[in-house]
């Protein structure tokens, strides 16, 4: 009787310590998704064709390009949030410029729409940017079999550079869709 008492009090405490991990994995979600936007939207990208080069970096500003590159069948928009807010979309081999102030910075980018069989449904980074320098990101979706994971990650400017020669700038429009308001439009 003492090892059924023995064995339903650590029971006990297991399913309590899975419940209080449970609730610490769904805060931290929250928080990580915090560096996205509002999840209620509706996004368009087109490719812009009349992008020639992108304007010299506004001083005491820094400038951020997100580079997507697509291995595979899957075509996602994939968004891409700084801070809380949609800074842009981008669909296939494209990428997104705009410019931050400087400072710590939290990117995110998602798939939209959420796309199923994704073990990682967001991939984070973080930028400490400082005026008049310019930061690359690639953001990638491997696709697996069984799930398929985004990443997003830094690279180096000599990389960038092959990776734009072969990407398309792209201009995204993002409406809330509770509110059908525009709320960004990047060139």
């Amino acid at each position: 009787m003492k090892k059924i008492w023995m064995l339903a009090i650590c029971l006990g405490i297991s399913s309590l310590a899975a419940a209080q991990n449970a609730k610490e994995r769904k805060q931290n979600i929250r928080a990580a998704e915090s560096a996205c936007g509002d999840p209620h939207i509706h996004v368009q990208v087109q490719k812009n064709l009349n992008f020639h080069a992108p304007p010299p970096i506004e001083s005491g500003k820094a400038r951020v390009y997100v580079i997507e590159s697509k291995y595979g069948m899957l075509n996602p928009t994939i968004l891409v949030g700084m801070d809380g807010t949609w800074m842009g979309a981008t669909k296939g081999n494209a990428y997104i410029t705009f410019s931050v102030d400087p400072g710590e910075h939290h990117l995110c980018v998602a798939g939209k729409p959420a796309l199923r069989n994704i073990l990682v449904p967001i991939s984070l980074e973080e930028l400490s940017a400082t005026a008049n320098h310019t930061y690359y990101f690639q953001t990638t979706l491997y696709e697996g079999y069984y799930f398929n994971i985004f990443d997003l990650e830094s690279v180096n400017p000599d990389e960038a550079r092959l990776l734009l020669t072969e990407s398309t700038p792209v201009v995204s429009r993002i409406l809330i869709a509770k509110k059908a308001e525009k709320q960004k439009h990047h060139p």
